[in-house]
């Protein structure tokens, strides 16, 4: 609505009312105690970033991580799977093709890898793995699974020939 003389837009005064209310809402949700402000997760993680950083907290959030983003390709082959789903690690299987038998291909069996070489490939991939966006795995989950592939622990015993 337009007046002659003194003008007057209808339009105009119900954005300036919009604006204000806009500000008040977020002058209030600023003004949260920080004991009330939790940060956001991200549905791409698996898990809250506010989880206790323990060294068993760590590695049990790491396992849970590496069964969730990596096992299906770093997994285990069940003895007697037969060809099917579940059957073939791609990564696995690249594993022992490029050490044959120097080295465990599966990553769970490793003693000699560093939090360094695991998040390396992680964020860059190699051959036929792919490489991992800070969205698909967080840094905290990443820290978390290079934590558990490098836990201290004893090697693999070897079978007796």
């Amino acid at each position: 609505m337009v007046r002659t003389g003194a003008t007057v837009r209808t339009g105009t005064v119900a954005r300036t009312a919009a604006l204000a209310c806009v500000a008040a809402v977020l002058a209030l949700s600023l003004a949260s105690s920080p004991a009330e402000a939790q940060p956001p997760t991200s549905s791409w993680t698996t898990f809250d970033p506010r989880a206790p950083r323990s060294a068993p907290a760590l590695l049990r959030r790491g396992e849970i991580a590496y069964e969730a983003r990596c096992q299906l390709c770093h997994g285990r082959v069940a003895p007697g799977a037969t060809p099917g789903f579940g059957a073939r690690m791609a990564g696995t299987e690249a594993l022992a093709a490029k050490y044959r038998g120097t080295k465990p291909a599966v990553l769970e069996d490793r003693t000699d890898l560093t939090p360094l070489v695991v998040k390396y490939y992680v964020r860059h991939g190699s051959g036929i793995m792919p490489f991992f966006r800070k969205t698909e795995v967080s840094d905290a989950d990443l820290d978390a699974i290079a934590a558990y592939l490098c836990r201290p622990r004893a090697p693999p015993a070897r079978s007796a020939r």
